[in-house]
């Protein structure tokens, strides 16, 4: 739907919704009526209202306003954030080939305990403050990174879960995933020397160990109702979901992985989508069969476990591969099978081959 708000509240106070103020008037006696422009079409979970003593820092990017809003007196603690999002918003609106579509973004800092930690209301973005907020003279090289990475998260789900929004929670995972591996990806291209990509193998490690036990559960999960979605919400949602993508972007290449995300977004903004969308898509732009891929790493549960056995044969060598599942203390694990996709090579080679490991074995020979 669209949503057109209105607030009465006290004189003093500043409000910031989805989209910005189109007129304010008096209503009695220290109060006034603040009436927003009318938002394009999105999903109801997406509209905000804050209203409080605010400080706003602000500047342009990408024909948007870009401000961070604090309590009084805390303004200028939003001036690393607000750098960081004027130059990840270019940067994805490049991405995704759709340019960002409300006419401002605000970065919200919430004093106190906000539980959700950051939330991505579309065009008014809640963090809680800890999360937005640096003061160079006090704050960790590590509290400047996290801002980073959540600011990037956020402004990923403006196009991931915001222009395009899942049917339903059931594929929540592709919302988060994605924008964790997106915030990833934003935090590695504008600061390389946080070797962002190698650091990620502790949360993947940390996924895999989870996906090993006999607790694990797919990436998508049914949900049957809304008070089943706070539970898909996890590691498995979050890490292997990330991991499952970076995975895929590799194979597919990195202008293939790209060219079906702009499919998609054009495909199916301002509505409802699901995964099978964006394999769709994928499988459109790259000609490899990614819906085959990935039904077994999101619909299953697990992961598999890639053996390379060796031999010498006619002055070649010859790698033998065949997959299994990976398991934890788990006897009784139920036998499952996925399409791996694998480069091998030797080291010191350029060039190594793909292959894509079934339940056949599969045989690659080397000079």
């Amino acid at each position: 739907a669209t949503y057109t708000l209105s607030a009465v509240l006290p004189a003093s106070y500043r409000a910031i919704s989805n989209m910005p103020v189109a007129h304010e008037e008096p209503a009695g006696t220290g109060m006034k009526k603040v009436t927003f422009g009318t938002t394009p079409k999105m999903s109801s979970y997406l509209v905000v209202l804050v209203a409080a003593e605010m400080d706003r820092i602000n500047q342009a990017a990408a024909d948007a306003d870009i401000g961070v809003d604090t309590i009084a007196g805390k303004g200028e603690q939003g001036r690393y954030a607000l750098d960081s999002a004027s130059k990840i918003l270019p940067y994805y609106n490049d991405y995704f080939g759709v340019k960002y579509p409300l006419p401002k973004l605000d970065l919200i800092a919430i004093p106190g305990n906000f539980a959700a930690g950051a939330m991505e209301n579309w065009g008014g973005i809640t963090y809680i403050d800890n999360d937005l907020l640096f003061d160079p003279a006090t704050s960790s090289e590590g509290t400047k990174q996290a801002i980073f990475d959540v600011v990037a998260h956020e402004m990923a789900h403006q196009w991931s879960g915001d222009l395009v929004t899942m049917a339903w929670w059931d594929n929540i995972w592709l919302n988060e995933g994605f924008a964790s591996w997106m915030a990833s990806k934003a935090s590695d291209h504008f600061n390389p020397t946080w070797k962002v990509w190698l650091r990620t193998h502790a949360e993947t490690d940390y996924a895999m160990g989870m996906d090993a036990q006999r607790t694990t559960h797919p990436i998508q999960q049914p949900i049957k109702d809304e008070s089943q979605a706070d539970a898909a919400f996890d590691s498995i949602t979050y890490l292997k979901g990330q991991a499952f993508l970076r995975m895929l972007e590799t194979y597919l290449g990195e202008d293939a992985f790209r060219a079906g995300m702009r499919r998609y977004m054009a495909a199916h903004a301002y509505s409802n989508s699901t995964t099978a969308d964006l394999w769709a898509a994928l499988d459109a732009a790259s000609g490899k069969p990614v819906s085959k891929i990935a039904a077994g790493f999101t619909e299953q549960p697990g992961i598999p476990l890639v053996k390379v056995k060796t031999a010498c044969a006619d002055g070649k060598t010859v790698a033998t591969l065949t997959q299994d599942r990976f398991t934890i203390h788990d006897p009784t694990a139920k036998k499952l099978t996925w399409q791996v996709p694998v480069a091998l090579g030797r080291p010191g080679d350029d060039a190594a081959k793909d292959i894509l490991l079934g339940n056949a074995p599969q045989t690659v020979s080397f000079d």
